[in-house]
């Protein structure tokens, strides 16, 4: 039994020529286990492989698609090209701002000795900065505070509450009350701080301002008995700090919030180097997801295809890219989605030739503009975004010549091959896909030398099925592959370390002219079996 796996090990690396190309290994497990039968041609694996077991019917890209009704499958790539948070939209800076009162303000005169207690009210507004011109009606806040900084020259007891009817905590207008007993000395000084986490704020100062806070300053003069000279000062400074909204509404300005430029990584490009590959029918599907309440106009522009090998751009071209109106959900907490109409062959000039010549990026620059219209209500949240996504789908419909690829695997073989002489592996391959594939391995020790080649130049393994004038395979293409490995050759295979598998690819003659399909009910059938030569005495 330890004898037959020995065969199946040296039978791994040569499927893997075969199936490196798909976008997952062959799974070894479908292949039927035969029995040791030394000096005989024996079956040791019949499978066959369908387009589930040759291609990721889902990854976590959702690579692959399959049209339910028709069975074609297309290659899809979904991604965020572009996002935009709300704290781009909306900044609460931290602000200061003093407010100065004259002993005049609190109804006092110049004497000598004042023993008397007066109370006052004086009301100030908190200015608050917007940029540009917007301006802010109601705030919720997560979390933030209002710190007080005060400083007088009065020689006198003074009690001062803070009242500022504008900010709403707990049911009830944020009061602050705070105590200045006089010690003898000035400058009198005061320090606190005001939560204003989960208030409301508005900033309209009851409907006749705006970006603006009230506040209302209580002071009582309890006389001391010492002098009042007429000049002292009282100064507040106030401090808005480290403010976080939950939501808040407002005008937000016509600001420019996307900008950027970026690329899409067409994955099925990674190990080619030359070649003509052409799908002859992509689609580009763009949508917005908006979930701030308030309009965008965006475009998109520099849509084009780039060859990362020569560098060669091919332009895309599209009206309907221009001056696309994203709209705004009514209600906060919902979210619009604009979908812009689909880009593809026949209205947008350049996408046919999308992925021809083997280009790998798909760019993209995306520009918007908030409130296009001018002046209007918006909403934002915390969580609030601007989300433009992209679907590229490349239908497997196409042609491919010159198609060149390479990879290079890992390889550990630890077998006591000692008893073999020779193996003579027999591929009888049915295939019912549209692609013929020619493959060389060349195995290297750890030291990058090349051991041998299996063969001295590619070597067909897969003929391409033949195709109707739809570019659906008509019958499958069968072919037989006979692979010898030398008593050298088997010997040198504990030695490597690395397999190198180059090939070529093609779909059905004449691949330059001849449209070719993938469908889901296709599949490549394999028998192999072996030949054993063993050594006369071991």
């Amino acid at each position: 039994m330890k004898k037959h796996w020995k065969i199946k090990s040296i039978l791994t690396f040569l499927l893997i020529t075969i199936f490196f190309v798909g976008c997952k290994k062959p799974d070894l497990n479908k292949m039927a286990g035969g029995t040791w039968n030394p000096n005989f041609a024996v079956p040791i694996g019949v499978a066959d492989f369908g387009v589930y077991d040759i291609l990721a019917s889902k990854d976590s890209n959702d690579l692959v698609i399959i049209n339910q009704v028709t069975g074609e499958i297309a290659l899809n790539y979904k991604g965020e090209i572009g996002s935009v948070n709300a704290q781009t939209i909306l900044q609460l800076n931290n602000y200061s701002q003093n407010y100065s009162l004259s002993p005049t303000d609190f109804g006092l005169s110049a004497t000598p000795s004042f023993s008397s207690t007066i109370p006052s009210s004086n009301t100030t507004p908190i200015n608050f900065p917007m940029n540009g011109s917007s301006t802010l009606n109601t705030v919720n806040l997560e979390s933030g505070n209002l710190g007080i900084d005060i400083n007088t020259s009065l020689k006198h007891n003074i009690d001062i509450t803070l009242t500022l009817p504008d900010i709403i905590i707990g049911g009830s207008p944020a009061t602050k009350t705070i105590q200045m007993n006089y010690s003898g000395s000035t400058p009198q000084l005061a320090t606190s701080t005001l939560n204003l986490s989960n208030s409301t704020c508005d900033f309209t100062a009851n409907g006749t301002a705006s970006n603006t806070l009230r506040v209302i300053v209580d002071a009582t003069i309890n006389g001391s008995g010492q002098n009042i000279v007429g000049n002292e000062n009282f100064d507040i400074n106030f401090n808005l700090n480290n403010l976080v909204f939950e939501n808040a509404t407002g005008y937000f300005d016509q600001q420019s919030i996307v900008n950027s430029s970026d690329s899409i990584l067409i994955k099925i490009f990674n190990n080619a180097s030359t070649g003509v590959f052409n799908l002859t029918n992509p689609k580009i599907r763009l949508s917005v997801e908006n979930s701030f309440g308030i309009p965008v106009l965006m475009d998109i522009t520099n849509l084009k295809s780039i060859n990362s090998v020569t560098g060669t751009t091919v332009n895309i071209s599209n009206p309907n890219l221009n001056n696309i109106l994203i709209t705004a959900p009514t209600i906060m907490g919902n979210t619009s989605t604009t979908v812009i109409p689909e880009l593809n062959q026949g209205n947008s000039s350049g996408i046919n030739t999308l992925v021809s010549s083997t280009p790998k990026y798909f760019n993209y620059t995306v520009n918007a503009t908030t409130n296009p219209a001018g002046p209007a209500l918006n909403f934002i949240e915390k969580s609030s975004k601007l989300v433009v996504k992209a679907e590229l789908e490349l239908p497997l419909e196409g042609n491919a010549y010159d198609f060149a690829l390479q990879d290079t695997l890992p390889f550990k073989f630890s077998t006591d091959v000692d008893i073999i002489e020779s193996i003579l592996f027999r591929i009888n391959s049915s295939n019912g896909f549209p692609i013929n594939f020619e493959t060389n391995l060349i195995l290297l020790d750890s030291n990058d030398v090349v051991l041998f080649d299996l063969y001295n130049t590619n070597h067909e393994v897969l003929a391409a099925a033949p195709v109707d004038g739809s570019g659906r395979v008509t019958s499958r293409a069968n072919k037989i592959t006979d692979i010898k490995l030398s008593k050298s050759q088997i010997a040198l295979l504990k030695n490597a370390t690395q397999i190198i598998i180059t090939g070529t690819a093609a779909t059905t003659q004449p691949a330059t002219t001849t449209t070719v399909k993938i469908f889901d009910d296709y599949k490549l059938s394999l028998k192999l079996g072996v030949q054993t030569v063993l050594k006369q005495k071991f």
